[in-house]
Order: C-alpha cells, then sequence, then structure tokens
C-alpha cells in the first residue's frame, strides 16, 4: 500500500484529475485543504477504490512555518492509519505520468529507497540564520521582501545568527519516502520545530537536513539519467526525488499540451504544475494515456 499525501489551495479540475489517476485500491489518499480555500466541494474528491482522509486544516501561506506543519500533520495521519511502503508528497497541481502498474513495479524494484533530492551546495543560510517572526502574515511580494530585507539586515546589526552548529543541506520538499523513513522523520518533530519556527521558505530545508545525518542518507537515489535527459530543466535536482519540474521556463512553467512528448519520454514519474484554466489538453492527454479518464 502507499500513502499519498496531497497539499491542495485549490479546489478544481486539475485536482479532480489528479485524484482520479491515483484512485486505485492500492492506494489510501490524505488531504490537506488549505483553510483559505473555503468549505470542501465534494465534487472535487470523489474517489472510487482509493480511501480518502481529511485532516484538519491550516492557513498555509507561503515561506512560513505552516508549510511544514502541514506536511508533518499529513504524514502524521497516513503514519497513524498504518504501515505503507511508500509516502508520497504532492500538490494539488501535480499528475503521475505512468500508470498506477508502473509506478507500484517502480517502487517494489526500488523497496528500500528514499526519493529526495538535495541542491550540490547549500547557500540558503539567511533562511535559517534569522528570525522572520512576521512571514505567517506577508505575501508573496514586493512588500514581504522589503520586511524579510529589514528583519535581516537589523539583524546582522544586532549581530543576532542562530543555528550556527547545524549543517544545513537544502533541495526539492516533494518526496517519497519508506515507512521507516518517515516514522524517523516524525520522531524529530519537536526538533524541526524548535530549528525551523520563523524561519524563511524551511520547507525545502528541514527534510534534507534531518535526513542528511541519518542511516538515510545512504539509502537515497541518484538518478543514472542526471544530465542526459531532465537535467536542463531542474535546480534543485528533482529527477531525484522523480519530479519533473521546469523552472527554466516558469517559477516553475506550467505545461501544455506541446510538452506531451518531452512528459511522457521522462523516466520520471510525477510532473508539476498543470492547471486546467491554462491548458486542459495535457491534462487530458496524460489521462487517457494512463487510461483514467
Amino acid at each position: 500500500m502507499h500513502a499519498y499525501l496531497i497539499m491542495v489551495h485549490k479546489q478544481n479540475a486539475t485536482l479532480q484529475q489528479l485524484l482520479s489517476l491515483l484512485d486505485d485500491e492500492r492506494n489510501e489518499l490524505f488531504i490537506h485543504l488549505d483553510k483559505k480555500a473555503g468549505e470542501i466541494q465534494q465534487e472535487f474528491f470523489a474517489t472510487t477504490n482509493s480511501r480518502l482522509h481529511f485532516i484538519p486544516r491550516i492557513k498555509v501561506e507561503w515561506g512560513a512555518y505552516s508549510q511544514i506543519k502541514a506536511e508533518l500533520s499529513l504524514l502524521k495521519a497516513a503514519a497513524a492509519c498504518g504501515k505503507y511502503d511508500y509516502y508520497h508528497l504532492l500538490s494539488g497541481e501535480d499528475l503521475p505520468l505512468k500508470s498506477q502498474d508502473d509506478l507500484h513495479q517502480f517502487f517494489e524494484r526500488h523497496q528500500g529507497t528514499e526519493f529526495m533530492s538535495f541542491t550540490d551546495e547549500f547557500s540558503y543560510g539567511y533562511r535559517v540564520n534569522y528570525y522572520y517572526p512576521l512571514q505567517s502574515r506577508l505575501r508573496r511580494g514586493e512588500f514581504g521582501r522589503q520586511a524579510n530585507s529589514a528583519f535581516y539586515r537589523l539583524q546582522k546589526l544586532l549581530k543576532i545568527k542562530r543555528n550556527q552548529k547545524i549543517n544545513f543541506k537544502s533541495g526539492s520538499n516533494w518526496f517519497s519516502i519508506t515507512d521507516a523513513c518517515a516514522r524517523f522523520v516524525l520522531a524529530h518533530e519537536r526538533w524541526i520545530k524548535r530549528t525551523f519556527h520563523h524561519s524563511f521558505c524551511a520547507d525545502e530545508l528541514f527534510l534534507q537536513t534531518l535526513i542528511s545525518s541519518s542511516d538515510f542518507l545512504d539509502k537515497c537515489y541518484h538518478s543514472d539519467f542526471k544530465n542526459v535527459l531532465t537535467a536542463p530543466y531542474f535546480t534543485k535536482n528533482e529527477e531525484n526525488c522523480l519530479r519533473f519540474v521546469d523552472w527554466n521556463l516558469g517559477d516553475p512553467y506550467v505545461f501544455r499540451a506541446q510538452d506531451f512528448a518531452r512528459l511522457t519520454a521522462s523516466p520520471l514519474l510525477f510532473a508539476r504544475k498543470f492547471d486546467f484554466e491554462i491548458d486542459n489538453e495535457i491534462i487530458e492527454k496524460l489521462a487517457v494515456k494512463n487510461e483514467k479518464i
């Protein structure tokens, strides 16, 4: 059995298709719907073969600790329900690139391997060495940048620099991890909160930092197609967590129908992001390919 942990901030047809593609008796789906997204619209969450669980909702703010809190809540809810072969963190704007049979066969062949990405160099000390106490109230944009810059300069002036003894690592926040790794992460929830609370965009740091000093580091996947097929699109070595994310054309780029060939040629298993309002054809084509439309 696999657990899919899905971070949802919009209820729409993109999400509906994602859940349809994951609707398999070998999967259980765990949903965190951002509290800002309004009341639950059940028509977007209908499943036939997979049990679906909603976890308590919070407001998730960009760059704030609430992102980590929601991810840990999903992980905790799934681990409390049972022991799964893998726990996959996705957003509501992701889609699988392979059929369910292909996905399960892949993870059976790689059982015991952890799928997460690490950037080659850590250059994000400003995110965790200083406090950002108002991040949960700031919006992504110029005002937020100016406010964070002011807090940063003030703390440098006052010679405040926290977490200096921790060897931080970074990467993509999306992952596919084993039950043992999931429970290891949950066992360190207090450390995660103490270390990363009031940090900035630490959802791309906490897992990598924790795992880098554990035995799970040696079990992490290293793709054999780096710099061959997918690397030109990546900034965080997402090929190692099996995610196709194109940062060259967007922030990230929203896939269109003309991207079908490169998506289906990829050996990666999941891609983001998609939006029915921008291009529904690519979503429908991928659904047809995976026999779920």
